[in-house]
């Protein structure tokens, strides 16, 4: 096991599941974390930057105090996160993650990829989230709720649903599903 001591700040280092275990009140730049199980009080207060997550699992973490900017997922899985509790949050990418119960309000998230996921029953409410991507995506059961969706990509995403009333919609990218699905949404019957 990896012992890191009192150093608060960690830079450009790869971390592996079963290096350490108390990744909390630590700064870290550059680091890629890969295989590691996040719970509970673990990350309490850090901040990360630039970093990566592969193949890690965020299971009802507490984000109070965190920091996270320049972060990407990939192929991780991410339950119970309340991203509004971080301290700061910007320039987020998730990446064949499985995304569950997870609840996005009130951030600033312009610029967002949730590129190639599965996001169920999580909730964006408040958000701008102009020019994000949501492409190839499945948000079964996800609600968008106040959001400024302006400019964002909907191809290929499955079980789309957005309040056309409350969120903001102009010019967003749609294929034929999405664009079906949104006007039947409207009480709209489409034959083909």
């Amino acid at each position: 096991m990896m012992k890191l001591s009192d150093e608060e700040y960690i830079e450009d280092l790869t971390i592996e599941n079963g290096d350490f275990h108390d990744y909390s009140n630590r700064e870290f730049l550059g680091c890629t974390f890969k295989g590691i199980q996040f719970s509970e009080n673990q990350i309490k207060s850090s901040k990360f930057i630039e970093c990566k997550f592969k193949n890690c699992n965020f299971k009802n973490p507490q984000l109070t105090g965190c920091s996270f900017r320049e972060v990407d997922f990939f192929d991780s899985k991410l339950v119970g996160l309340h991203w509004a509790q971080a301290t700061s949050v910007s320039s987020l990418s998730f990446n064949s993650c499985h995304i569950e119960f997870c609840v996005f309000d009130n951030l600033k998230l312009s610029g967002l990829k949730l590129i190639d996921s599965n996001c169920r029953n999580s909730e964006f409410t408040q958000n701008d989230l102009r020019k994000s991507s949501f492409q190839g995506s499945h948000l079964r059961d996800s609600q968008f709720t106040k959001c400024d969706l302006r400019d964002s990509n909907f191809t290929n995403t499955s079980h789309l649903y957005i309040d056309l009333e409350s969120n903001q919609v102009k010019g967003i990218q749609l294929d034929m599903t999405g664009a079906l699905s949104l006007v039947e949404q409207l009480g709209i019957k489409v034959q083909l």
